[in-house]
C-alpha cells in the first residue's frame, strides 16, 4: 500500500491514532499523550522518507464524484512537500514542546489529529473541491479547540474567526463553482482537477473576479492587513498548542494558497494585481512591527511579529520572480519554525511565572540561564542575524523586491529594523537586569524534553541559515 499509494497513509495515520485515542478503554493522560506522540513521530518519519525519495512528483487520482467531475486527487511535488514536512515537523515538536495538552483529553487530542490529517489534505489536494473540503475541515477543529479550551474571552474571538473564515471560504466557493461552470461551457464536461480548470480560457473581467475569490480566503487565513484583525485576539485566547497551529499551519495555508492557486490558476491576472498586493503585503510588514513594539502580553507580541513577518512572505511571492518565490517558499518554513518556537517558550515562561505580561517579570536570565539561552537564539532568528534561518528567506525576498522597485525593498527593509528594535526590547526586558517575578512560585530551568525541542530548533535555525540550499534543494520550484 505505501509504495503503490504513497501519499494516501499521510492522512490516514492521523486518523488511525484519532480513532485509537477515541475507542480505547483507557484514559489514562499518559496513554493518550503516547498515542499523539506517537503519531507525530511516524508521519514526520513518513514525511523524512517522501522527501527522500520524491524525483519530480507523485499524483495519486481515485473516483469521488464523478458525475460532478470530482475526483479524491492528490499531488506531491516539491511545493507541497516543504509543507509536508513543515507540517510534521511542527507537529512533532508541539507535541513533544507542550508538557499539558489540557491533561490529553482524548477529545482535545482527537480534534488536533484531526486538523493535522485535513493540513496534510489541503497540501496535497489536486482537486479544487477536494481542496476546499480539506480547507473547510481544517477550520471546525480549530473552532472547537479554542472555543472549548480557550481563554475567558475565547467566544468572541472564535466568532470573529469564524465570520472573517467564513467570508473567504464563501468568496473561494463562489470562484470554485464558476470555474467548474467555465469548464463545462468551454470543454463540455464538469471538471475541477487543477490541470483541467488550468486549460480554462477566462475573460477579463471574469479573470478579476475568480482571482479574487481566491485571493481574498487567502489572505483572511494568513492573515495579511486589512483583514488581521480577527489575529491577536485568537493567539491571546487560543491554548498553547492551538495558537502554535494557528500561526505555524494555518496561517500557511494562505501563503501556499497564494502561490499553488491565485499565481498558478491566474498568472495574468496575478501580474496585473501585483503593485496591489504588493503594497498590501509592505504595508502589514511595517504596521505589523510598529504594533508589535508596543504589546507588552507575549502572545499579542507574536501574533503582530507573524503579522509582520507574513508580508515578507506575500510580498517574494507576487514579485511573480523564480528568485522572490523561493525566498517565500524559505520563509514559509522558517516562519513555521520561529512561531512554534516562541509560543512554546512563552508556554514555558507561563508555567513558570504565571504571566504572559513583560509587565509582571524581568531578570530572569539570573534564575533561568537555559531558557534565557534559548530565548536569545529565537531573537537572533526573529531579528534576521545573518547565519540564522530568517536572513536566508528575507534577504532573498529583499533582492527580489528590489528588483521589482528599490523603494519597495527600503521600505520593507524597515521592517526588519523595527523587528530588531522590539525584540531585543522584549528580550531586554524579561531577561536582564534585576530579577522580579511578581506571580511567580517556583522557579525551574528547562526540563529534558524542552531542552530537546529548543536543541532540534536550534540545529534548523543555524542549519538553515548557513546551509540553506542543502535544505531546500527540492524546493526551488514554481506553482
Amino acid at each position: 500500500m505505501f509504495s503503490t499509494h504513497p501519499l494516501i497513509p499521510l492522512l490516514i495515520i492521523p486518523l488511525l491514532f484519532s480513532l485509537g485515542i477515541l475507542i480505547h478503554p483507557l484514559k489514562k493522560e499518559s496513554f493518550i499523550k503516547t498515542l499523539l506522540f506517537s503519531s507525530s513521530a511516524l508521519t514526520l518519519l513518513y514525511s523524512f522518507s517522501l522527501w527522500n525519495n520524491l524525483n519530480g512528483s507523485i499524483i495519486e487520482t481515485y473516483e469521488w464524484l464523478p458525475s460532478l467531475g470530482i475526483s479524491f486527487s492528490l499531488k506531491l511535488d516539491s511545493l507541497s512537500l516543504c509543507m509536508i514536512i513543515m507540517t510534521s515537523l511542527v507537529c512533532f515538536l508541539s507535541f513533544l514542546g507542550i508538557k499539558t495538552h489540557q491533561k490529553h483529553n482524548r477529545i482535545f487530542a482527537t480534534l488536533f489529529l484531526l486538523l493535522q490529517s485535513a493540513l496534510y489534505g489541503t497540501f496535497l489536494a489536486h482537486d479544487l473541491f477536494l481542496f476546499y473540503f480539506f480547507w473547510e475541515m481544517a477550520l471546525l477543529p480549530m473552532i472547537f479547540i479554542v472555543g472549548v479550551w480557550g481563554g475567558d474571552d475565547r467566544f468572541k474571538s472564535t466568532l470573529k474567526f469564524f465570520l472573517y473564515t467564513l467570508f473567504g471560504s464563501l468568496s473561494m466557493l463562489m470562484a470554485i463553482i464558476f470555474l467548474v461552470v467555465q469548464h463545462k461551457t468551454q470543454m463540455g464536461t464538469l471538471s475541477s482537477n487543477y490541470l483541467d480548470v488550468q486549460k480554462i480560457i477566462l475573460a477579463s473581467p471574469y479573470a478579476s473576479w475568480f482571482f479574487w475569490g481566491f485571493t481574498l480566503a487567502f489572505l483572511i487565513k494568513i492573515p495579511q492587513f486589512p483583514f488581521h484583525n480577527w489575529q491577536p485576539d485568537l493567539y491571546t485566547q487560543a491554548p498553547p498548542a492551538g495558537a502554535i497551529f494557528l500561526s505555524a499551519l494555518m496561517a500557511k495555508m494562505g501563503t501556499y494558497g497564494l502561490l499553488r492557486f491565485s499565481i498558478g490558476l491566474f498568472p495574468e491576472q496575478a501580474k496585473i494585481m501585483a503593485p496591489i498586493l504588493i503594497a498590501l503585503a509592505t504595508f502589514s510588514i511595517i504596521y505589523g512591527a510598529i504594533c508589535a513594539w508596543s504589546q507588552t502580553d507575549f502572545r499579542r507580541l507574536i501574533a503582530y511579529s507573524s503579522l509582520s513577518h507574513s508580508g515578507f512572505i506575500v510580498l517574494g511571492l507576487f514579485t511573480l520572480t523564480p528568485l522572490g518565490i523561493t525566498g517565500a517558499i524559505y520563509q514559509m518554513f522558517n516562519h513555521a519554525l520561529l512561531a512554534c518556537a516562541m509560543f512554546i517558550l512563552a508556554h514555558a515562561l507561563y508555567e513558570r511565572v504565571n504571566s504572559y505580561s513583560s509587565d509582571d517579570m524581568r531578570g530572569l536570565a539570573s534564575k533561568l540561564p537555559w531558557l534565557a539561552l534559548t530565548f536569545f537564539i529565537l531573537t537572533l532568528s526573529a531579528i534576521s542575524l545573518p547565519g540564522t534561518n530568517n536572513f536566508a528567506g528575507e534577504f532573498v525576498i529583499l533582492l527580489s523586491s528590489f528588483s521589482y522597485h528599490p523603494f519597495i525593498a527600503i521600505l520593507a527593509g524597515t521592517g526588519v529594523i523595527f523587528s530588531a528594535l522590539y525584540s531585543l526590547k522584549f528580550y531586554r526586558k524579561l531577561m536582564l537586569g534585576t530579577y522580579e517575578a511578581k506571580f511567580a512560585t517556583t522557579l525551574f530551568d528547562l526540563r529534558p524534553y524542552e531542552i530537546i525541542v529548543m536543541s532540534i530548533l536550534t540545529i534548523f535555525i543555524f542549519g538553515i541559515g548557513l546551509f540553506p540550499s542543502f535544505f531546500f534543494a527540492k524546493m526551488q520550484v514554481l506553482p
